[in-house]
């Protein structure tokens, strides 16, 4: 076997072993977090129980869905953390800033987020 064949043999080798490492490492759920709020969701279509769903009781969930409402959920819990506190946790705020950015493309400050919420969750199909 020359070494054309054995870099070959070698460079297929360590790609496949990449990618089931990767397989295992990611077992198919995102997660989003702000202080102690946490929401997470499926990056494959699975069956999921929710009242969002067209028949309000089980449905095939849309990852890009899923994923939306889950930072919906993180949003809107982290802003009843900022109002106990009372707005005066900065980097709370911070938080809630960038979230409400990602998820709706527009720039606005905690307290005007949390106080008159925007962002809804969406129905699955």
């Amino acid at each position: 076997m020359n070494l054309a064949n054995k870099i070959t043999i070698i460079f297929f080798g360590g790609l496949i072993f990449l990618i089931v490492l990767g397989m295992l490492l990611n077992p198919g759920k995102g997660c989003y977090s702000i202080g102690e709020c946490k929401s997470c969701w499926n990056w494959r279509a699975t069956t999921i129980n929710s009242e969002l769903c067209p028949n309000k009781v089980s449905c095939i969930s849309d990852p890009m869905i899923e994923q939306h409402n889950a930072l919906v959920d993180v949003l809107l819990c982290a802003c009843i953390s900022a109002q106990k506190n009372g707005y005066t946790d900065v980097e709370l705020n911070k938080n809630i800033e960038k979230l409400y950015q990602s998820i709706t493309g527009y720039q606005s400050d905690a307290q005007s987020i949390c106080t008159n919420p925007t962002v809804t969750k969406w129905l699955y199909p």
